[in-house]
């Protein structure tokens, strides 16, 4: 009984099947890289600064400087940027008062002093009217 071809290249390790070996994981590949590039063109892994908030500075209280102060009250304590000397989120600078929109996660992993709001990471953040302005 004649074998088929199929059943030999089946039955072969994968680096003796020669082009079929190559071909597979660098179509595979393609496909991935094209996928990807494809949901992130539309926007869809970019954060968008939809939240608003007031800054406002309690730097009367230990520990404590800017906060982020949500519409409903919620407190927010952004991490702040390491360089510089004045505070700032994302290279904008602080003011009492300002009004910002931004995009957070919540930082579990880190520890306040000042103890007053959730302690968020920071993805996006301008001026209110900033973009406007553009």
């Amino acid at each position: 009984m004649k074998r088929n071809p199929v059943h030999k290249m089946i039955s072969q390790p994968l680096f003796s099947r020669g082009l079929y070996a190559f071909l597979y994981p660098a179509v595979l590949a393609a496909v991935c890289v094209v996928t990807s590039c494809a949901s992130k063109a539309d926007g869809a892994g970019i954060p968008q600064c939809q939240t608003t908030a007031t800054v406002k500075d309690l730097s009367g209280l230990d520990g404590c400087r800017y906060v982020l102060v949500l519409p409903d009250g919620t407190r927010l304590e952004p991490v702040l940027d390491e360089a510089g000397q004045e505070p700032s989120v994302k290279g904008v600078l602080l003011r009492d008062g300002m009004k910002v929109t931004l995009a957070y996660t919540e930082a579990k992993d880190r520890v306040s002093t000042c103890m007053t709001g959730k302690i968020v990471e920071v993805s996006c953040f301008s001026e209110a009217g900033a973009m406007d302005k553009k």
